[in-house]
């Protein structure tokens, strides 16, 4: 009697192991881009028709991105506009999506290795080994990160679904295919993979071959033209010259292939474009060689239809991402890129590592497997955890390489702007150094709206003039320098910049709506109100417009102690405070609040709101010291 389990109960087990070393997720909030293209998007909370999904681009933020990216994924916004009708703003539903979608994988995986030859154990057993694989929970632990998760289940989906034999399941495979593209654009590794197989199904004729490839042809046709009645086939904003195309390339494949071998040290953002890394592009350059000498071998061996697929599916996915097409990264690799290519690869080397693994004596064949898939669990459910907590997340990931994670600096530093800790921010911003990329362009603005924020009106005119000789070409840039200008009552200047804005995009609001309100603030600037506490609080209004937020608070601070704020004024002031007043100003002007309250009750949303800020400062103080960031100093 075998002593191997069932395969019903092989296949469970395989399911409780991935959910069990992704449970920290069910925890974990939006981060990163997730506030931008899930929790903020429309399409996502307000659908209002399948237009919302097919007729635009994924990553669409004109106000940065007037040229836009190029991307495309309506299926992947579709599943989350599902998630907002079930969970709403709940991101632990999202989260635990991307989680059964990912355990949905494994399980296909393990199908497919049944297919390729290899018993049910070592199925099950190599699909545990990729779904457990340390590098993908950026895929899978993050909420934006579904676009790489999905696109490959409907590519597994559809090698599952493919027959030689049967047009019906051709149809249906190529139909999954179309939606696979339609989730991300790495799907056409799946294309690749049901061509490998397509042509090479024993086939009557030629014609007979040509003619098997026409649901194939019939997916990829409607999704050309899906993609181009909504964004182009073009793909937009690759910050490299084509003179770094060829070391980018082999310093991203040498990056992968340490990745691939450095399972247990996962990395937000890995490497800097604008700073190629020697020993890198030679290690790409011998995985090169290494990869000539070795696929020739590997077809005299006779690999399996499937095996070749999977060949072809880790070489179409990873040569998407080495910087061969212009795609907006400002990294050299990513964690969750490795999805598809090492699906491709488990494919492709499953049966081959099992009969080398056949040779060890069983009892140690059991225990090194055993160690090892236990020990991948065990990383990934650390690197699970770390993304369930914003502040530990950034602080951890700049700490890795604090002078090359661009996301880094602009999210830590978000942070701290957020929390009020304006100086800290400051701080955080300026260690970054590759002037030129996308990176540059925001951590600059940001950089002057928190030396705005500090009263360094002119550095803050100065920070900006950069940022907009590198990107002259973006709407919010000059809205940011509008806002400059009117800090120091440049209203011409400010006039100019607003103008700029609506050239660049036609009725952005902000824009529109400030050029319609500076005669007025142009008026006030000329005649101010006095110090009564009416005329107190109507100068800090005015200064918020002007976008002198230091000025407005220092005159709240004379209202209060002028004594209480009337209700409505104290939320309005609370309002501004939780946005851009340091912990003690905002402090001071939530006690205002309470005052006005008159001992009724304050919202629980209000209070939490406050809460969560305060003890964010708090955390981020604390932790400053770990950073070795040096404060400026004013």
């Amino acid at each position: 009697m075998s002593s191997v389990p069932r395969p019903s109960v092989l296949l469970l087990a395989t399911v409780m192991c991935v959910l069990g070393a992704y449970s920290p997720a069910a925890g974990a909030p939006f981060i990163w881009d997730d506030f931008q293209i899930v929790r903020d998007s429309p399409a996502v909370s307000n659908p209002g028709g399948l237009s919302d999904f097919f007729g635009s681009a994924f990553f669409s933020n004109l106000e940065t991105e007037p040229g836009g990216r190029g991307y495309y994924r309506p299926i992947t916004v579709l599943t989350w506009a599902l998630d907002h009708a079930v969970h709403e703003a709940n991101p632990s539903g999202y989260h635990l999506t991307n989680v059964f979608l990912h355990a949905l994988n494994a399980l296909l995986l393990v199908g497919l290795l049944r297919r390729v030859g290899v018993s049910a154990l070592a199925a099950n057993v190599g699909a545990l080994l990729w779904a457990l694989f340390p590098r993908l929970t950026e895929a899978v632990a993050w909420i934006s990160g579904r676009t790489d998760v999905l696109a490959a289940t409907w590519v597994l989906l559809a090698l599952t679904l493919w027959r030689p034999d049967s047009w019906s399941r051709r149809a249906l495979a190529s139909a999954a295919l179309l939606l696979g593209l339609l989730s991300k654009e790495v799907a056409l590794a799946g294309v690749a993979a049901l061509a490998v197989l397509e042509l090479r199904a024993p086939q009557k004729s030629r014609g007979a071959r040509v003619l098997s490839l026409l649901p194939l042809a019939a997916a990829c046709s409607a999704y050309a033209v899906l993609r181009i009645s909504a964004v182009r086939l073009s793909l937009q904003g690759s910050v490299i010259p084509p003179s770094r195309r060829a070391t980018a390339a082999l310093e991203a494949l040498g990056r992968y292939a340490a990745g691939l071998v450095d399972a247990y040290r996962p990395d937000s953002q890995i490497g800097r474009l604008l700073a190629p890394n020697l020993a890198f592009i030679v290690l790409g350059g011998l995985v090169l060689v290494g990869l000539a000498f070795a696929i020739p071998r590997l077809w005299r061996r006779g690999l399996k239809d499937l095996e070749l697929a999977g060949l072809a599916m880790t070489a179409v996915s990873l040569g998407l991402v080495l910087h061969l097409l212009p795609l907006s990264v400002n990294i050299v690799a990513a964690d969750r890129f490795m999805y598809l290519p090492l699906l491709g690869l488990c494919l492709a080397t499953a049966r081959t590592l099992t009969e080398a693994l056949a040779r060890l004596r069983a009892p140690l064949r059991a225990t090194v497997l055993a160690a090892f898939v236990a020990s991948l669990g065990v990383a990934t459910w650390i690197r699970t955890s770390d993304w369930t907590d914003e502040i530990d997340f950034w602080t951890k990931t700049y700490r890795q390489h604090p002078e090359s994670n661009g996301a880094a600096v602009v999210e830590l530093g978000n942070l701290y702007f957020r929390a009020g800790l304006y100086r800290h921010a400051i701080g955080v911003y300026q260690t970054y150094r590759d002037a030129g990329d996308a990176n540059f362009g925001m951590i600059g603005n940001n950089l002057a709206t928190a030396l705005q924020s500090l009263g360094q009106y002119r550095a803050a005119r100065q920070v900006l003039r950069q940022v907009l000789t590198v990107f002259p070409n973006t709407p919010k840039f000059h809205v940011s320098m509008a806002f400059a200008e009117l800090s120091v009552a440049n209203f011409d200047e400010s006039r100019r910049e607003f103008d700029e804005a609506l050239r660049l995009l036609p009725g952005y609001p902000i824009a529109r709506d400030m050029k319609r309100r500076l005669p007025k603030l142009e008026e006030l600037e000329k005649n101010p109100p006095g110090d009564t506490k009416p005329e107190l609080i109507q100068r800090a209004k005015h200064a918020i417009d002007m976008g002198r937020t230091r000025d407005a608070f220092k005159l709240l601070d004379r209202v209060l102690d002028q004594g209480g704020l009337p209700l409505r004024e104290a939320e309005g002031a609370l309002y501004y405070a939780l946005r851009f007043a340091d912990p003690r100003t905002t402090e001071r002007v939530f006690r205002a609040y309470v005052e006005a309250l008159e001992r009724r009750p304050a919202p629980a949303a209000v209070v939490e709101a406050y809460r969560l800020r305060q003890e964010s400062s708090q955390r981020l103080l604390a932790l400053w010291p770990e950073l070795g960031i040096k404060l400026p100093p004013f």
